[in-house]
C-alpha cells in the first residue's frame, strides 16, 4: 500500500509509514517470494527495458530486485510521502543506484504532468489499487495503462476479494486464523478486518469497464494469489501487431 489518496486513512508520513516494512510482511504471506515473482514477471517481458515507471515504491524493498533484473533501465519513481521516499533513498544508496532513479514527489494524477516520457517499457504499481475506492480505481487503471509503451508490460498487485461470497468468506476465515497464529489479539484483528472496503478497497480487473483507448493492452494474466492479495501482468501489443 504505497500511494496516498484523498480518502485513505493510512498515514504514510506517520506511524503507518514507520511500521510499513513489518505491516506489509504481515499482510502478504511469503513476501520475499512475492517480490521475486514481481521482478521475474517484469524481466520475462521487459529484459531490454530502458524506461520504467514505479508508482508507490513503498520502503524501497521492491526496487532492489527490479533494478537488478533490468540493468539498462532508468526508473521514474512516483511517491508523495516524504517519509517513504527517505526509506527508498536509503535502499538505493545501499546498491549505488540513486543515479538510475528520478523522483516525482506527488500523487499519480499530478505525477502525469511531470513525466518527461509519454510511455514506459514497464509500469509497476504494487499494492496500490486498493487505496482507491472503486470509481477512482477505474480512473487510476486508465491512467496507468495509458503509460504502457507498445510491446511493454504493466504489473499490478492489490488486495482483492473473491467474486464468489462463499469462497471469499473462506479465504477471509483463513486469513483471520493466520493473524491469530502471528500473535495478533482479537482487537487488532477486528481493526484490520474493519478496514475492508473502508480504507482498503478490493480491486479486481474483472470489474473494470472496457476502455477503447487501451484495447491493445490484452487480458490480465494472474501471476499469483496468496490469501486476499493478487498480482496481475498485462502485456501491450507491439505496434503493428
Amino acid at each position: 500500500m504505497n500511494q496516498q489518496t484523498s480518502i485513505s486513512s493510512l498515514d504514510f508520513d506517520g506511524d503507518y509509514g514507520l511500521q510499513y516494512r513489518s505491516s506489509i510482511r504481515g499482510s502478504i504471506a511469503g513476501y520475499e517470494t512475492f517480490l521475486e515473482l514481481a521482478a521475474s514477471s517484469v524481466k520475462s517481458q521487459c529484459q531490454k527495458a530502458r524506461h520504467c515507471l514505479v508508482i508507490g515504491p513503498g520502503a524501497g524493498e521492491e526496487l532492489t530486485l527490479l533494478l537488478q533484473v533490468l540493468p539498462k533501465a532508468q526508473f521514474t519513481l512516483v511517491e508523495p510521502s516524504e517519509q517513504m521516499r527517505s526509506f527508498c533513498m536509503k535502499e538505493l544508496e545501499k546498491i549505488n543506484a540513486t543515479a538510475r532513479c528520478s523522483w516525482i514527489p506527488s500523487t499519480l494524477t499530478k505525477a502525469r504532468e511531470g513525466l518527461t516520457a509519454k510511455s514506459f517499457d514497464a509500469v509497476i504499481a504494487l499494492n496500490l489499487m486498493h487505496l482507491f475506492p472503486p470509481a477512482e480505481q477505474i480512473e487510476a487503471f486508465d491512467q496507468l495503462s495509458s503509460l504502457v509503451a507498445p510491446g511493454g508490460a504493466m504489473l499490478l498487485s492489490s488486495y482483492s476479494e473473491d467474486q464468489n461470497k462463499l469462497s471469499n468468506d473462506l479465504i477471509v476465515s483463513i486469513a483471520t486464523e493466520r493473524l491469530r497464529i502471528r500473535g495478533l489479539n482479537e482487537e487488532q484483528i477486528k481493526m484490520i478486518l474493519s478496514a475492508r472496503n473502508q480504507s482498503v478497497f478490493s480491486f479486481d480487473p474483472i470489474n473494470l469497464p472496457s476502455n477503447p483507448k487501451i484495447k491493445d493492452l490484452g487480458v490480465p494474466l494472474q501471476i499469483m494469489q496468496v490469501g486476499l492479495i493478487r498480482m496481475w501482468l498485462w502485456i501491450r501489443a507491439s505496434t503493428g501487431a
